[in-house]
């Protein structure tokens, strides 16, 4: 990961487009080859206490300074995240490989946090190319859209448990979203209305308006809303994108529209 983040300036590109970067245009033409990249040349990038001077090297002190600022940009990672096949391999030996180069915790340079992620299936099945049952994000994309695809892989889980990618929730998720958008653009008509029919003396009522406290039901309203932002930035913050949705979204939806089913169907699925 520590080469990561100079990668993009050590080589032209990652899909064969050329690299604009104003750091590469200035590293290309020093015209730094792999066998330069010598051990003191990366103690230098990732080691603020490593003197220019102490290497031998022809690449100058401008070139390696910028592969230096990137990394001291980039690190330490704030979360790694993958797959849970990889927990026994790749992130194990990552921890390793930091406390290895850098064995002081004080350097600040040891990974902050992992999550671990379980598989995805498709319609109840693994996804598999020889099988047919096969969906590439872009392809999901063009198919459900992007705010589709969020609601549905929220909704589908997001702790280390497989998920189960259904077709026919993601038709579902995009007509409650299309209903409820157009229960907004009703409401915000209606409103609109009302606002255009007032009296002429509605600017000497405002201040009526304003100072009248709210009723019961205003305050149960307020409520519930304060609660769902509540919620929500504590589920977000555990990256818990599911309860996210079934406890957050979904009820402040059932609330505002009266539609039960959303609360039903929530609760239904924290159950599963």
């Amino acid at each position: 990961m520590a080469y990561y983040t100079v990668a993009h300036l050590l080589q032209s590109s990652y899909d064969g487009h050329q690299n604009v970067n104003l750091f590469f245009i200035i590293l290309s033409s020093a015209n730094i080859s792999p066998s330069e990249m010598i051990i003191d040349v990366w103690d230098y990038i990732f080691f603020v206490d490593k003197s220019y001077s102490s290497l031998k090297t022809n690449i100058s002190k401008e070139i390696l300074d910028c592969l230096r600022n990137e990394f001291q940009y980039w690190y330490p990672v704030d979360l790694r995240s993958s797959g849970k096949d990889l927990i026994p391999n790749h992130l194990t030996f990552s921890l390793y490989n930091h406390v290895a180069i850098w064995p002081k915790n004080e350097d600040n340079r040891w990974l902050k946090a992992f999550c671990a992620n379980g598989h995805l299936f498709l319609n109840g099945e693994k996804m598999s190319k020889s099988t047919g049952n096969f969906m590439t994000l872009i392809q999901a994309i063009e198919r459900f859209s992007a705010d589709g695809m969020h609601l549905t892989l929220a909704d589908v889980g997001d702790k280390i448990e497989d998920a189960n990618f259904y077709e026919q929730n993601v038709e579902a998720q995009l007509l409650r979203l299309y209903t409820f958008i157009e229960w907004v653009k009703d409401v915000l008509n209606i409103s609109s209305s009302q606002t255009n029919n007032q009296s002429t003396d509605q600017e000497s009522n405002d201040e009526k308006y304003e100072n009248k406290s709210m009723n019961y039901f205003d305050r149960v309203f307020e409520s519930e809303i304060n609660r769902a932002i509540k919620l929500t930035e504590e589920t977000y913050e555990n990256m818990l994108y599911k309860e996210v949705d079934s406890k957050a979204r979904k009820p402040m939806q059932s609330n505002v529209t009266g539609d039960p089913s959303i609360v039903t169907e929530a609760t239904a699925s924290s159950m599963e």
